[in-house]
């Protein structure tokens, strides 16, 4: 503590007891209630940009100092709109990496649906999935709001779909694969072509192969390509804690970011099962208010309750502080894992490291603003996080619990204390 240089600050935060972080970097977040309301009506580009700026400030006071918005499968034109938009936001304060104070940094779009796997849809609707076109891709690119494009390597004609992944790598866009099923192979030659990460892997869903044929599926070569950043949902319901260890230990801590994917950029619907419709697919909120599910599956009579697949998960409720949160309990307890057998109990200090660094860290890393952000460190952007971390006190039944039960009492809570961007 430097009391000279106390006197030349405009205000002095009294932070004892807390922990100073980057701000969090949440590169997949999701406005359906907005896109609901744009579905049957003109929307302009204006009218966006004005939702735009709400969503982040919103996020900005929880936490998000830098995120990117991605976009379901929908009609041509109304996406199109709305990545001008985007485009239009960035550039909206002058500079495009300055944003107005107490809003978080925008840095663009992510395509998600548009060239996804028909068959790997999850919660999209079918009849806005094209096949990977040249053309088509132009069209998105020249809005200026695309910051990341998800492209199944396995759809449409081979040679078209790599030229694509190429194009848009060779533009400057992120190229992600998520929602898709190629064999390793054709991942393979896909990184090749520019593809640099996975959107929410075991999410969407992802195709998976056990057979030596190919070299197996895209589950097992997004694990064993080292090529290849791993972004993962922790909000213990899209990935199974013991999953995100697993991964974590295969991957190392360098090639996993952690993403909410939230549903709802300013907030949840307050109503379990009260419905809602984002471009012909219904959801809503499960009853006890912590996942959004799929309204309209129809009925299979193959799905009973012993079922493997009886969730039909619509998409996530949970926020950068639950999902750091989330990270820091799924580190500090014993876990049984599926592919190890055990994963031992981190000390707090790493466990925050580790949070830190799949939370703000790698994202910079992989939006190329690792010279500036993501980072608590001098001459960096203070774009930072005030949070007090505190152990709970474990009930008998917990510590009679060899392995961590996670519907149980977790062991830490995070309060947001500051935000500053």
């Amino acid at each position: 503590r430097d009391s000279a240089k106390e006197d030349e600050c405009d205000e002095v935060v009294d932070g004892d007891g807390c922990w100073l972080l980057p701000g969090w970097i949440d590169i997949q977040i999701n406005d359906l209630e907005w896109l609901s309301k744009t579905e049957h009506c003109h929307v302009t580009v204006e009218d966006h940009v004005s939702r735009i700026e709400e969503v982040l400030k919103y996020q900005a006071q929880r936490g998000v100092t830098s995120l990117c918005l991605a976009t379901v499968a929908a009609p041509l034109d109304k996406l199109e709109t709305y990545l001008t938009a985007l485009s239009k936001s960035r550039h909206n304060h002058g500079e495009k990496d300055v944003p107005l104070s107490g809003h978080s940094l925008l840095h663009g779009a992510v395509v998600e649906g548009t060239f996804m796997n028909p068959g790997c849809h999850g919660c999209h609707n079918t009849a806005y999935i094209y096949p990977p076109s040249r053309t088509l891709l132009r069209r998105l690119l020249d809005t200026g709001g695309v910051r990341a494009i998800n492209i199944a390597p396995e759809m449409g004609e081979e040679e078209e779909t790599l030229a694509v992944i190429k194009e848009a790598s060779t533009a400057g866009v992120l190229v992600a694969v998520g929602h898709a099923k190629p064999h390793a192979q054709a991942l393979r030659a896909a990184v090749t072509s520019g593809c640099s990460y996975v959107i929410h892997l075991g999410n969407g869903p992802t195709g998976s192969s056990l057979k030596t044929a190919c070299d197996g599926g895209m589950m097992e070569e997004s694990l064993r390509n080292d090529d290849l950043i791993t972004t993962v949902i922790v909000d213990n319901h899209h990935i199974h804690p013991a999953l995100i260890r697993d991964w974590l230990q295969r991957k190392e801590l360098s090639r996993m970011i952690a993403v909410s994917d939230v549903a709802f950029a300013m907030g949840v619907p307050s109503t379990p099962g009260q419905d809602f419709e984002v471009f012909g697919r219904r959801g809503s909120l499960s009853a006890d208010g912590e996942c959004l599910v799929q309204a309209d599956v129809p009925k299979d009579s193959s799905v009973t309750r012993s079922s493997d697949n009886i969730s039909r998960l619509f998409g996530s409720c949970a926020n950068m502080l639950g999902i750091f949160t989330n990270l820091l309990n799924i580190f500090t307890v014993p876990i049984k894992g599926v592919h190890y057998r055990h994963h031992p109990v981190w000390s707090l200090n790493k466990a925050i490291h580790a949070a830190m660094v799949m939370c703000s860290s790698n994202p910079a890393k992989l939006l190329g603003v690792h010279s500036w952000c993501g980072e608590v460190q001098e001459g960096f952007r203070a774009n930072l996080i005030l949070v007090s971390i505190t152990r709970k006190e474990k009930s008998e039944n917990q510590r009679e619990q060899p392995e961590h039960k996670f519907k149980n009492e977790a062991p830490f809570s995070v309060i947001l204390r500051r935000v500053w961007c």
